[in-house]
């Protein structure tokens, strides 16, 4: 896995991407509960 490292001097400045990444799970989660409905069978792949 590859990830991302932040380095700053104010906590002020990492808050937006702690925001992003926050939505980001939000929606990944509402997809993964909509393709519980798809058919019976659900394939997930990371």
């Amino acid at each position: 896995m590859s990830g991302q490292t932040f380095k700053c001097d104010d906590i002020a400045e990492i808050m937006p991407a702690e925001e992003k990444v926050k939505e980001g799970c939000d929606a990944f989660k509402t997809v993964l509960e909509a393709m519980k409905g798809f058919g019976r069978k659900e394939i997930i792949e990371y």
